[in-house]
């Protein structure tokens, strides 16, 4: 166990397939910390002879305490170098595991550590919106409002209450303070039932993480994942603002369905198959 500010923050590797002597993809969750979860489908896509570990952070993001994304790359960094203690390094970020991704390779590749990779799916560079202006954020508010109602809409006109319903309620969950979840959190053990997964996500924190976090610049090869509406909300960007700081080559990968769904099967193939690809080379 490893601390942090004072508390125990737990980060692990899982190992979701493992071949010996082989490349491995070092994959990064979002929201929840994954635990196994996440990129479970999409490493069975991948071609038989890869590893694929995913970090598992539950521990570090329920403890409720605020944090950076350089904090919690440092403590992946760690873990991640006393499974391979030297590169090449494949990385791949989901969410706001993108983020902690891009700064876990920036650190390697400032000790001369070889990155073949930096996978980020659906996440955008911060630094996009820090540069804006108080009516270009306006307009991209404005935007992301629209995607998301247009979004929703379209689960209404489909006829899918439950995915209506479940993004109603995420949309609730991330504005949760801590105090909040933790009054949450205490009502439903004293029910003697676990907290529901919406809730355990401390989006609120990652968001505030988020907004803080100015990548450094880099010349690492970044491979992006999102669904095309998503350059929109960065004014027609197709690197969603990476741009601003990578000098190296930045490839994209149009994702089939949404935040959600990319990372399941069928939808992750496409994934499964680019990244494939780049570690056989």
């Amino acid at each position: 166990m490893r601390t942090f500010g004072g508390d125990e923050k737990v980060v692990k590797l899982v190992r979701l397939k493992e071949v010996d002597g082989r490349p491995t993809l070092f994959c990064l969750p979002g929201a929840g910390g994954g635990g196994g979860s996440t990129y479970l489908e999409l490493a069975s896509l991948m071609d038989g002879d890869q590893s694929v570990y995913e970090i598992d952070m539950k521990g570090f993001f329920a403890a409720d305490c605020k944090f950076t994304v350089e904090q919690l790359a440092e403590l992946c960094c760690s873990v991640i170098s006393e499974a391979q203690v030297h590169g090449p390094y494949y990385l791949c970020g989901y969410s706001f595991g993108g983020l902690v991704a891009y700064e876990v390779a920036t650190r390697f590749k400032c000790n001369g550590e070889d990155v073949r990779v930096v996978a980020i799916i659906d996440t955008g560079n911060p630094a996009f919106r820090h540069r804006l202006s108080s009516a270009e954020m306006r307009q991209t508010q404005n935007t992301y409002l629209s995607n998301r109602l247009k979004k929703y809409w379209q689960f209404l006109v489909n006829g899918d209450i439950r995915k209506f319903t479940g993004s109603l309620l995420a949309l609730f969950a991330s504005h949760v303070g801590v105090r909040t979840r933790r009054l949450i959190r205490r009502a439903f053990l004293a029910l003697g039932r676990p907290m529901p997964l919406i809730f355990q996500d401390n989006d609120r924190l990652m968001g505030e993480a988020w907004l803080a976090y100015d990548p450094p610049a880099s010349e690492l090869p970044l491979l992006l994942y999102y669904e095309a509406y998503r350059q929109a909300e960065y004014g027609g960007d197709r690197t969603l603002g990476w741009k601003l700081c990578v000098s190296g080559q930045v490839d994209v990968e149009l994702a089939v369905g949404g935040h959600v769904e990319m990372m399941t099967t069928p939808h992750a193939h496409g994934l499964a198959a680019r990244l494939s690809a780049i570690m056989r080379e």
